[in-house]
């Protein structure tokens, strides 16, 4: 029986006078003991902990960054619903993942007390929302991080977009070079 992963394995001398052996034969099971070694040396004892396997333990781990897109261009005379051009990101989202969209804008508004919302959609689906107010003629920064989200799997287009729902005012973004406008989709783990 095997001692991995529960153990590094060790093994003994290898006779050189087994039937047709010698010593090309010990060379063969001493360079194969050799790379079992480094590997279970390499993976340590009882890689996969507490999970049933390595591969599930490993599964159970954030996969990280899934997709991004910024830009450092301004849009402007924004009043009703408008999909913020270059702020879109597609990926393929598993059936059994978590994901977080982060995004964030610098908005300015040519008038002061405007409310507006800040969206992430999916098609007409909002994936999540920010409401903001904008108490000064001016900029302000807005910050969009989700909990975890749970998407449809398959092929996804998150895209952020931008309303004014009330105020006399239009609103602007106003990325730079320096402070970019941006959107991030993270896997933050399994279901």
């Amino acid at each position: 029986m095997a001692s991995y992963p529960g153990a590094i394995p060790s093994f003994g001398s290898v006779p050189t006078t087994l039937a047709g052996g010698g010593s090309a034969h010990e060379d063969r099971h001493i360079a194969a003991e050799a790379e079992i070694t480094a590997i279970a040396t390499e993976l340590g004892a009882e890689p996969s902990g507490t999970y049933a396997t390595l591969a599930a333990r490993l599964n159970a781990l954030p996969r990280g960054l899934v997709a991004s897109a910024s830009v450092n261009t301004s849009q402007g005379s924004i009043t009703t619903v408008t999909n913020l051009t270059g702020l879109s990101v597609s990926f393929t989202a598993a059936t059994d993942r978590k994901y977080r969209v982060t995004a964030t804008v610098e908005i300015l508004d040519s008038a002061s007390s405007s409310v507006y919302v800040l969206a992430v959609k999916d098609g007409a689906f909002t994936v999540h929302r920010s409401t903001g107010v904008n108490g000064h003629t001016g900029s302000v920064t807005n910050t969009i991080v989700s909990p975890p989200i749970f998407s449809y799997p398959g092929s996804r287009t998150w895209r952020l977009t931008l309303e004014r729902v009330s105020g006399t005012g239009t609103l602007s973004t106003t990325p730079s070079a320096t402070y970019p406008a941006h959107i991030t989709v993270e896997d933050i783990g399994p279901v």
